[in-house]
């Protein structure tokens, strides 16, 4: 046990009480941060050969998920740990002068009325975590590298792949998503109207996963990409109880290994397929909406259309229904130049009011389809 995790087991046997996973770490044997992570990536695969669903927070830690009989979704954190130039490290937030004997041999510590493994000095651990007070609670805490630490252990070592997503995880984690509708988007719909069923459907930024859902229910086979996995979760525990043709997994788009990774995968597919992405270029900073585009690239170099819908500049002092979050508005025009730069050619494009209707909300949207083949 490793976090807060150990800190609840060893102050008083629970949870702490704001906890909604469960926090365990590994040391280790190598020395090189390249190799560590190396070693994470391949765990990661052992965990998802083995029908586990995971997600990545940086090259050193990463989520497998859980889903409970209620389709709540809970997650396991599982951090590397190892020894560098002297010093231990415990991904992404601690690093201090510990010795092997405060770690090994492991000890057994009571949580919820279950010995789990522990290290073998707990209350060295959480000192070097949480400061000599870590016994006395205190909702305030947060952790505090020195800066030199922090760039060289969680950007140059272990790449941090939280940029942009933590609103997202807010928005899923406080509720706010509870008043997303349950049925297709007016975007959905119109799209598998255009396409043929024998199409496999590749919904990016799929969200809570109701079009990649509304797509399986009707005749498509299709898979839910998103940065946040915590919003598809429900979508995949029905999909798995109905025994419905769709699949979600995790994607970054602001990591090329990632983009890459997903879009040779979907290049050879021997489906047709189809990109759709409703409301995620407006989501995007610069960065992850050029690797929209290679992976787009990728996925239809063979064939197929990326159906796209983004609010226009022109929705930029409108009231919102979800409130005023991170939005990047784009000249549907810069859209189209960096779509032709990439190869695609431009089918269709229409931009009203009056296509993405929600509550008391009209946005301004541009529809876009491509092609990256003849």
């Amino acid at each position: 046990m490793a976090y807060g995790t150990l800190l609840g087991a060893v102050r008083d046997g629970h949870f702490i009480g704001h906890d909604t996973d469960l926090d365990v770490a590994y040391l280790s044997d190598h020395t090189h941060p390249v190799d560590v992570a190396l070693e994470s990536f391949r765990l990661e695969r052992i965990f998802r050969r083995n029908g586990w669903h995971t997600a990545r927070d940086s090259a050193g830690l990463f989520k497998v998920f859980i889903t409970e009989s209620t389709d709540a979704v809970r997650h396991i954190d599982i951090f590397s740990s190892f020894y560098c130039q002297g010093l231990y490290h415990l991904v992404p937030f601690v690093t201090t002068a510990l010795s092997r004997a405060t770690l090994l041999p492991l000890g057994m510590v009571e949580l919820e009325g279950r010995y789990l493994p522990a290290p073998a000095d707990c209350a060295t651990v959480l000192a070097a975590t949480y400061g000599q007070d870590w016994k006395i609670p205190n909702p305030a805490f947060h952790y505090e590298l020195p800066r030199s630490i922090a760039r060289r252990v969680n950007v140059g070592w272990f790449r941090n792949y939280l940029a942009h997503r933590r609103p997202w995880i807010e928005f899923y984690e406080d509720g706010s998503s509870d008043a997303v509708p349950d049925g297709p988007s007016a975007f959905a719909r119109w799209t598998g109207g255009l396409e043929d069923r024998d199409a496999l459907v590749v919904d990016v930024g799929c969200g809570t996963g109701r079009d990649a859902l509304w797509f399986a229910r009707n005749g498509h086979s299709s898979l839910g990409l998103d940065y946040a996995p915590a919003g598809f979760g429900p979508a995949r525990a029905a999909a798995e109880r109905d025994g419905l043709p769709v699949s979600f997994d995790m994607l970054n788009l602001y990591d090329l290994r990632n983009v890459l990774t997903v879009g040779v995968r979907l290049a050879h597919e021997s489906r047709p397929r189809i990109v759709h992405a409703r409301f995620l270029v407006h989501a995007l900073g610069d960065e992850g909406r050029q690797n929209l585009w290679r992976l787009a690239q990728l996925a239809l170099r063979g064939g197929g259309r990326l159906y796209l819908e983004f609010r226009t500049p022109l929705d930029s002092t409108t009231e919102h229904a979800f409130g005023q979050r991170y939005r990047n508005y784009v000249e549907p025009d810069v859209v189209v130049r960096e779509i032709e730069q990439r190869g695609g050619r431009i089918k269709y494009r229409m931009e009203a009011r009056g296509m993405a209707p929600y509550d008391n909300e009209d946005p301004h949207v541009c529809r876009l389809v491509a092609s990256w083949s003849e």
